[in-house]
């Protein structure tokens, strides 16, 4: 069995921290609004976009000092930064910014608005639009967003497809910003009018990248379809920006797509047995007792008395210490999207480092066996002695027809032993 990459060692009990402590009354803090993506380039079926932006501050009596850095990902790119000032309750406004104020004329990108204040001062707005003005234009406001609103799950309503055709109808461009300091990888997942899977595709960004797919449809292999009803979900690693437009073919006219939650996968749903470890280990597998060891704990992750969690101890003395885990094979639905989330609570005070994920192997046949192809994974826990809900939804193989879910442990040092508990285990693959 394939196994997890050693490289994400770097995620290992420690947090990558994106939100600080909350200021004290009066201190002064540094704040960031995140702008997903803008443009001044030229795009598709003759369209000139710009992007103009509004900065403002709404102290009354405190100048705020604003640095703004540009995160290019379209077009001769390369990060580039800018300051500018703002009296109290002053406005200033950028237009075509990414020229202007960045001097980055034929790229795309997003903007981050970073500035040090006792309250929080500062409000910004942005517009893309074609062509250059003076000329008549069409456009679309996009707004500058606080960290809090990034997310690691959001749908998009009203994408339109032409069938790769410009003459007519619309064009949907798809894309995030990953404000965190961690790679991650964003799953797009194109569902028709009755929620069936049209197709999927991955977008990999590294710490503090945007990127774009542009015509999403053609991304997924559905670039032939024609519709102006479809559904986007994305879903991603780690908490993102994600952004959606939706362009008119004949005007250029562009509508920035609001992001809405959605419901996550239902674990009563799940193909796993005995995730909730209520008696026992039962249904579960240890490949490796050598090296790990498996028991049940009367201790469950939402303090039932009437169940409890699994422990399992990595003491694998070799450097790195391995990783693997006990194992239960489950059915897939090729094509379809799954879901996996495990509770899972690494305690304090072990003679070992390490980690513990689960993740869900793909197989061709429906026993774990044949061609492998790939895996979702979870990431690791970043607090100690806390139950974490862990949680990740991609696409199942085409051909995949079950997988091998392993509760996974890792050692990062060959001394000692490393103990994590799990419970709350799923497993749900659902066309919808």
């Amino acid at each position: 069995m394939p196994a997890l990459p050693m490289h994400r060692a770097i995620f290992v009990l420690c947090v990558a921290a994106l939100v600080s402590a909350a200021p004290l009354a009066g201190a002064d803090a540094t704040f960031t609004l995140y702008v997903p993506t803008s443009a001044s380039i030229h795009g598709s079926a003759g369209a000139f976009f710009h992007t103009d932006l509004w900065a403002f501050n709404r102290s009354f009596d405190t100048p705020l000092s604003v640095t703004a850095t540009y995160r290019c990902f379209a077009g001769p790119c390369g990060t580039a930064t800018a300051t500018f000032s703002l009296s109290p309750r002053e406005s200033k406004v950028f237009a075509d910014v990414d020229a202007s104020l960045f001097g980055k004329a034929e790229t795309a990108g997003a903007i981050e608005l970073t500035y040090t204040n006792a309250t929080d001062d500062l409000v910004a707005t942005t517009r893309t639009y074609t062509p250059s003005l003076p000329l008549p234009t069409n456009g679309t406001s996009i707004p500058a967003l606080t960290l809090a609103e990034a997310r690691s799950r959001a749908l998009f309503l009203g994408l339109g497809s032409n069938g790769g055709s410009l003459a007519s109808g619309f064009r949907t461009n798809a894309g995030a910003y990953n404000p965190g300091g961690a790679a991650t990888v964003v799953t797009y997942t194109l569902l028709g009018h009755d929620g069936t899977v049209i197709g999927t595709t991955t977008l990999s960004l590294e710490s503090r990248a945007a990127g774009q797919i542009n015509d999403i449809f053609l991304a997924v292999g559905a670039g032939s379809l024609v519709t102006t009803n479809a559904v986007l979900v994305v879903t991603s690693v780690f908490p993102v920006f994600p952004f959606v437009t939706v362009v008119d073919n004949q005007s250029g006219d562009s509508v920035y797509a609001t992001p809405a939650s959605d419901q996550p996968f239902h674990p009563a749903l799940s193909s796993v047995v005995n995730g909730g470890f209520a008696t026992g280990t039962g249904s579960w597998v240890n490949p490796s007792p050598a090296t790990i060891a498996v028991s049940w704990s009367p201790t469950d992750a939402t303090g039932s008395p009437t169940s409890g969690s699994l422990v399992v101890t990595n003491s694998d003395p070799n450097p790195n210490g391995g990783g693997t885990g006990p194992t239960q094979c489950v059915a897939v639905t090729p094509g379809a999207l799954a879901n996996i989330s495990a509770r899972i609570r690494v305690p304090s005070g072990q003679s070992g480092a390490g980690m513990a994920s689960a993740a869900l192997y793909f197989y061709a046949g429906s026993n774990c066996s044949g061609t492998y192809y790939n895996y979702l994974w979870l990431e690791y826990p970043s607090t100690l002695d806390t139950w974490t809900l862990q949680t990740t939804t991609g696409a199942v193989p085409p051909n995949a027809h079950s997988g091998s879910l392993v509760l996974w442990t890792g050692k990062t040092a060959p001394a000692g032993t490393f103990t994590a508990y799990f419970d709350d285990v799923s497993v749900v693959t659902s066309a919808r």
